[in-house]
């Protein structure tokens, strides 16, 4: 499901970030812990989106019917080294 016209999580502007930052360093310093924790939960949704994208019914039990039309199937023969066609007279 996409979610079009969704606001950023942050924004702020530079008074509002001036002000965190004059009211102390432990206020400014746990304001950015909050920034990483949110950065890794961010981080670890779009690992576990690119590893949802990335499967299809070769890698995973989903039906071939879910494949993307666009991803044709690699062959695992290899080429024989011979000329392509039949036995000529």
């Amino acid at each position: 499901m996409k979610e079009k016209n969704r606001k950023p999580f942050l924004k702020f502007t530079d008074k509002q970030l001036n002000d965190i930052y004059d009211s102390g360093r432990e206020t400014t310093v746990n304001y950015m812990k909050m920034l990483i924790t949110k950065i890794n939960q961010l981080e670890e949704r779009v690992r576990e989106l690119k590893d949802q994208i990335s499967k299809d019914s070769h890698n995973s039990n989903k039906p071939h019917s879910s494949d993307t039309p666009f991803r044709k199937p690699k062959s695992l023969r290899q080429k024989s080294g011979k000329k392509q066609g039949g036995k000529k007279n």
